[in-house]
């Protein structure tokens, strides 16, 4: 059982057949088609409930990544939490992504600009993309565990 205070960020999953643009309240959004990863926030260890909120996308969406999965055609396949023990969780993951994947500049950040981006894009297959974030994250010492969407 995954102890839902441990993790303090994540990388959702999801897949997109094609090339989307997506609105939100502020911006637009060119994503393309592909495995796409989301970086986010646990908030003070809270990263297995945000992924479940965002997978559970009801009502009116807020975050950016709650307006990709209102797509009908955005898969979710499930997410990578991470244990990071530091403060700067997401940005320090955020900097991994992109050194292996495309980003989709100022999705999903909001809040750090200097992230610039925490969507990325991968072209193969998602588990071969999740493999790779998976490995990246065990090779820097980061606790780590999937956790599949059904």
């Amino acid at each position: 059982m995954i102890a839902v205070e441990n993790y303090d960020c994540y990388v959702l999953v999801a897949i997109s057949k094609r090339e989307l643009r997506v609105k939100t309240r502020r911006r637009q959004f060119n994503v393309p088609s592909g495995t796409l990863l989301y970086v986010g926030s646990g908030m003070r260890g809270r990263a297995l409930s945000r992924v479940l909120r965002h997978l559970a996308v009801s009502g009116r969406p807020f975050w950016h990544i709650d307006y990709l999965l209102s797509s009908s055609e955005v898969r979710p396949i499930g997410a990578i939490l991470v244990k990071h023990g530091g403060e700067e969780c997401e940005a320090h993951l955020a900097q991994l992504l992109r050194r292996l994947y495309e980003p989709v500049e100022g999705f999903g950040c909001s809040d750090r600009p200097e992230d610039r981006a925490h969507l990325f894009v991968c072209r193969d297959e998602w588990v071969e993309c999740a493999k790779r974030v998976f490995e990246e994250v065990g090779r820097h010492g980061w606790t780590h565990a999937w956790i599949q969407h059904i």
